[in-house]
């Protein structure tokens, strides 16, 4: 007779609180659906989703900063709020005389309700650092007569701001599984919303 009492106590004690696990991220991630990412992500985000650029004479691709930012938010909403992906910890910017470095400690939580007290139970289940340079100076790409010509420097407006979105953006997409981060590049480069991080854009220049 104690024995079952003890029994049935521990499985009032699950029954009142649902508690995040390790295994939890595994499992949640595996309900996102990513057609509907893509679709939103079609909705949401006016630019690029994803970014390239020549490494070694091979093309380095990612998520880029609106399309990683987006898809943590789409994560989030398709788990009902129980996997979420943050930036934690913004280390301080390091200036160098030709450029900016940031770096973005970002965490990837599975959210919990303590249903004694309705409260949320957040568990952290793994970290990523993000660390981005960004070149104060650049080249121009493409000649625009009379102002300027093709290989002529200029100063990269915003520089030291888009060092710490580059680098909020690596964290953040460090965190999104392969699988994910693979289908959403492939609809990138489908939809012609892959933008190269090399050759100079007129947006980012200083005349």
């Amino acid at each position: 007779m104690t024995e079952e009492k003890k029994d049935m106590s521990l499985e009032v004690q699950e029954d009142v609180q649902t508690l995040p696990t390790l295994q939890s991220a595994k499992d949640l991630f595996t309900q996102v659906d990513t057609g509907e990412l893509v679709a939103d992500l079609k909705r949401r985000v006016t630019g690029a989703w994803a970014y390239q650029f020549p490494m070694d004479g091979k093309p380095v691709k990612g998520l880029s900063a609106p399309g990683a930012r987006e898809s943590a938010a789409f994560i989030a909403h398709q788990t009902g709020g129980q996997l979420v992906i943050r930036p934690m910890e913004l280390f301080p910017v390091i200036e160098e005389p030709d450029c900016f470095k940031a770096t973005i400690k970002a965490g990837l939580y599975v959210i919990g309700i303590d249903r004694t007290t309705g409260k949320s139970i957040e568990l952290l289940t793994s970290t990523s650092f993000g660390y981005a340079k960004q070149p104060k100076y650049g080249k121009r790409a493409k000649d625009n007569p009379p102002k300027w010509k093709k290989g002529d420097p200029y100063n990269i407006a915003h520089a030291e701001s888009i060092a710490v979105s580059k680098a909020e953006r690596n964290a953040i997409a460090h965190l999104i599984p392969d699988k994910i981060k693979q289908a959403i590049l492939r609809a990138a480069l489908q939809e012609g919303r892959i933008e190269s991080e090399e050759g100079g854009g007129s947006k980012n220049e200083t005349p």
